[in-house]
């Protein structure tokens, strides 16, 4: 019931054949993700240039990291399809018209269909999805807990749920109503895992994400919105393998890129080739030339310094251990130097025998390529401190 025949839709609505093309990703072998390309124009226009895209109501990516380290037992899963369970109007299905050859066949006369739900590549789509699970939220939580219903609206960023609770017994009554709650909607949260077994052991082992053909109740390393979270330590660790790039300006940008680090947490490691990057924009070479001897020997001394990243890690919880009842106070720190400034937060945690500090997040940036003074950049830190004091303190459910 994902696609209909094209005869299914009105004869009086739009009118378009999307193109649709396999995407594949070599980390899931035998998953192959199809896109159906909204921004193929034809006579000028496109299906996604006649849509809008509509509010922005995915939740912010910081914030869910952020409340995702709030506590010691951390949860994650993802909607099965997330785009797949919501309907098209049926007087729009002439817009999600395509073809196919049965069979693979390029010999036979094509087959037309059309999308009878929204689909990965029109603007719309990640909006439509959004909305209807938080409706799902508002409208189906009869009956369930009031932390489910919380952790819907608040702890997915797309299709991927993070959310973290004090204890084991609250993790499978919360697994439990999220799961009962969502499934009201028409949706299906499976790859659940944890950093503790028994927040999950419950479920059936076709909900568990699946590690090399195996299934158990938490694998060694997983990917929470793209950081490398290790559940056996319950630790963030870095993945520095930089893919091969020739070395010119747009090979390093793209490297450089391609180290994720959305809570700044090694800021200090990435200033570097952005300050190598800025070099070679005030000397305006270009995009694809080799950069100078100069330049390359910085870049290869960069790289060999990733190994050192590779041995770092960073704790998920920020104070493990700690009853919610402990007190807790936020630092920020900030900086500058004529290249570059910058801040990080750390949240220092006191309980009655112990005090626990952790790294909430850090910013960086460098310096204007025009001259300015160390006070004004000094300043410049200083509304950086206070943008992360914001965003953390907008996020964090602890009292501060």
């Amino acid at each position: 019931g994902y696609a209909v025949r094209g005869s299914a839709a009105p004869s009086n609505g739009p009118q378009w054949y999307l193109p649709h093309h396999a995407v594949t990703h070599p980390g899931k072998p035998g998953r192959v993700r199809i896109v159906f390309d909204g921004a193929a124009k034809y006579k000028g226009t496109s299906v996604n240039e006649q849509l809008m895209p509509g509010p922005d109501l995915i939740n912010d990516l910081v914030g869910v990291l952020i409340r995702f380290r709030q506590h010691d037992v951390a949860i994650c899963a993802d909607i099965e399809a997330m785009f797949m369970q919501i309907k098209v109007a049926t007087k729009d299905l002439g817009a999600l018209r395509f073809l196919w050859w049965p069979e693979g066949d390029l010999e036979r006369e094509p087959e037309e269909y059309c999308m009878t739900r929204h689909v990965f590549g029109l603007t719309s789509s990640p909006s439509c999805a959004a909305f209807a699970l938080k409706r799902t939220g508002e409208d189906m939580a009869d009956g369930i807990g009031e932390a489910a219903v919380q952790a819907v609206q608040r702890g997915f960023y797309v299709d991927d749920l993070l959310t973290s609770v004090p204890t084991c017994a609250e993790a499978s009554a919360l697994v439990h109503d999220i799961k009962e709650l969502v499934r009201r909607g028409g949706f299906n949260l499976t790859k659940w895992t944890s950093n503790k077994s028994r927040a999950v052991e419950h479920l059936s082992a076709g909900d568990l994400r699946s590690s090399s053909g195996l299934v158990p109740l938490y694998s060694p390393c997983e990917r929470a919105l793209g950081l490398q979270w290790r559940t056996d330590t319950d630790t963030f660790a870095f993945d520095a393998q930089l893919p091969e790039r020739p070395c010119t300006k747009r090979g390093i940008l793209s490297a450089v890129a391609s180290l994720y680090d959305p809570l700044g947490l090694v800021a200090p490691m990435t200033l570097q080739p952005k300050l190598l990057l800025q070099a070679l924009f005030r000397d305006r070479v270009k995009w694809d030339d080799p950069v100078s001897p100069q330049y390359k020997q910085q870049w290869e001394e960069w790289k060999s310094t990733l190994d050192d990243l590779r041995t770092l890690t960073f704790d998920r919880c920020y104070a493990s251990g700690e009853p919610c009842s402990a007190n807790r106070q936020l630092h920020l720190f900030c900086d500058a130097s004529e290249r570059g400034y910058g801040a990080c937060a750390y949240l220092r945690t006191q309980s009655a025998d112990r005090v626990t500090v952790n790294l909430v997040m850090g910013k960086s940036r460098l310096a204007p390529l025009q001259q300015v003074t160390i006070p004004r950049l000094e300043l410049a830190a200083a509304v950086v401190a206070c943008q992360l004091r914001r965003q953390v303190t907008d996020h964090l459910d602890h009292s501060i």
